[in-house]
C-alpha cells in the first residue's frame, strides 16, 4: 500500500477569482501516483493500490523524464475521439490476466496526465508553491502521446466553457502558490463539475414493501448490459405508482445486467424502458456519481451505449 496520500480538491459550484487563483483542466480517469527511481516503477491508484503491473508502458516515463528518481501525481486516461473514456480507463484498471493486460496497450491506449510533482532527484518539493512545482515538472517531461503535461490557466470562466463545449469532466482551480497538502484539509485547490446526462436502460427494480424504491439502471457495452447504479431521486409519485402498477408486464425471470447478482429485493424487468439520468461523475467502480432522473425517454435500449452530453 502506498503511505503518500494525495491531495484532493475540494467540491464547489463557483470558480475562484483573483490574480492568485489559476485553473486546469480535470481529466476524466483514474488516479495516478507515480513512483520512480531509475529503473524502478511504482504506480498507485489514490487509495494507495498498486496498479502497475496494469499499465505495463508507464515504464516508459524513463525516456520522456530528466529526472533520475521523482514522485509524480497524476491521471490516467485513455483517449476516445478526443474525449475521455473513463469507461476504457476502468477495464484497463479491473484487467488481471497477463494476455488480457497486453492486449489493453492497444485496445485501450494509456495517457498518463501529470500536473504535480512532489519529488524530483530525492528533495522534497511539496512545500513549494505550486507554481514551482509546475514549472519544475514541465521542465522536466517531453510530451508524447503516453504523457502529457496538464498546463494552468489564469482565466477560470473561459476554460470552464471551453470543457463544457469539448464534454470534459470540469475544472480544478487552485491557489498558485499553495504547498501539496494530503487528503482535503485545506483551501487551495477546488473542484467545478460539469453536469452531464447519460441514456440509461432500466433493467431492474429495488422494492420497499410495495413500493419502488429505485430504478436500476444499466448501459450496453456491444451485447452486454452493464450495472452502472440506481437512482430514485427525480420520480413523481405518479411515476412511482406507474412502474409499480406495470410490474408484472414488465418483470422477467432473466437478470439482464452481466455484472450483478439477484437479491431479495430486486425484481429484474425487461430492458425496454430507457431514462435520462443527471449525474456529477463516474465512480472508480464505474457508477454514477449522484444519479438523478430527469425523465421517461422513448429512445430505445441500443442507444443507451455510454455516450455522455452536457446540461
Amino acid at each position: 500500500m502506498l503511505e503518500i496520500m494525495p491531495m484532493e480538491p475540494i467540491k464547489s459550484t463557483t470558480i475562484p477569482q483573483g490574480s492568485d487563483w489559476v485553473h486546469e483542466i480535470k481529466f476524466d480517469g483514474i488516479r495516478g501516483l507515480l513512483i520512480y527511481n531509475q529503473d524502478d516503477f511504482k504506480l498507485y491508484t489514490k487509495k494507495g493500490y498498486d496498479i502497475t503491473l496494469k499499465f505495463p508502458e508507464i515504464t516508459n516515463f524513463k525516456y520522456v523524464f530528466s529526472g533520475k528518481s521523482s514522485i509524480i501525481d497524476g491521471e490516467l486516461t485513455v483517449f476516445k475521439e478526443d474525449r475521455h473514456s473513463f469507461h476504457d480507463i476502468l477495464v484497463r484498471a479491473r484487467s488481471s490476466s497477463e494476455l488480457k493486460i497486453k492486449s489493453n496497450i492497444a485496445k485501450y491506449p494509456l495517457t498518463y496526465v501529470v500536473f504535480d510533482i512532489l519529488s524530483y532527484n530525492g528533495e522534497d518539493l511539496s512545500y513549494q508553491p505550486l507554481a514551482m512545482r509546475k514549472k519544475i515538472l514541465k521542465d522536466s517531461i517531453e510530451q508524447t502521446n503516453n504523457f502529457l503535461y496538464s498546463d494552468y490557466y489564469e482565466d477560470g470562466n473561459a476554460l470552464f466553457d471551453k470543457v463544457k463545449s469539448l464534454g470534459y469532466e470540469g475544472i480544478v482551480s487552485k491557489k498558485i502558490d499553495s504547498p501539496y497538502v494530503p487528503y482535503k484539509k485545506h483551501r487551495y485547490w477546488y473542484k467545478i463539475k460539469v453536469k452531464k446526462k447519460i441514456l440509461c436502460v432500466i433493467g431492474g427494480i429495488n422494492l420497499e414493501g410495495n413500493k419502488v424504491k429505485s430504478l436500476l439502471l444499466g448501459m450496453y457495452n456491444g451485447n452486454n448490459l452493464i450495472y452502472i447504479g440506481n437512482a430514485s431521486s427525480g420520480l413523481s409519485q405518479n411515476d412511482l405508482s406507474l412502474l409499480y402498477g406495470n410490474l408484472d408486464s414488465l418483470r422477467s425471470n432473466h437478470n439482464p445486467f452481466s455484472n450483478i447478482s439477484k437479491s431479495k429485493s430486486i425484481v429484474f424487468t425487461k430492458p425496454l424502458l430507457t431514462c435520462w439520468i443527471k449525474y456529477s461523475e463516474w465512480t472508480d467502480k464505474g457508477k454514477l456519481r449522484h444519479p438523478q432522473i430527469i425523465g421517461f425517454s422513448d429512445l430505445l435500449p441500443s442507444n443507451a451505449n455510454g455516450v455522455e452530453f452536457i446540461l
